[in-house]
């Protein structure tokens, strides 16, 4: 009786392993499919504010990413700098920056934290 039950179990759990094993195969398939052909249209132009989103992303980016010296703890110029570049980009768009200090290998640094004041919509501005 015992052992019928080992037996089955084991046939159960080949089951389970082979299932298992073709789900995730075709799961894979699946995800690496690439579609017989590429889009051939024109794409649709951006509107102004695409643009603009476009625009004000390259800047960003620029700005942060293109520092040779990098940022880590080690670097605490570029840390700062990137750390007021944040907070000036937040602050021309209305939010509230604050600062939260913490202290590393003795040193004391600070990241920005930043708060967006909702304004009542039912009251004029």
């Amino acid at each position: 009786m015992i052992k019928k039950m080992i037996l089955e179990f084991i046939r159960l759990f080949f089951y389970a392993v082979a299932f298992s094993t073709v789900m995730l195969s075709s799961f894979f398939l699946y995800m690496l499919y690439m579609p017989q052909q590429s889009w051939q249209q024109t794409l649709l132009p951006l509107s102004e504010s695409e643009q603009q989103l476009v625009h004000n992303t390259q800047q960003h980016v620029q700005a942060l990413c293109i520092n040779p010296k990098g940022r880590s703890y080690l670097e605490k110029e570029s840390l700062d700098a990137a750390r007021d570049y944040i907070a000036a980009q937040f602050q021309a768009y209305g939010y509230q920056v604050q600062y939260q200090h913490y202290q590393l290998y003795g040193e004391e640094y600070s990241l920005s934290r930043i708060m967006h004041v909702i304004k009542d919509m039912a009251s004029p501005s």
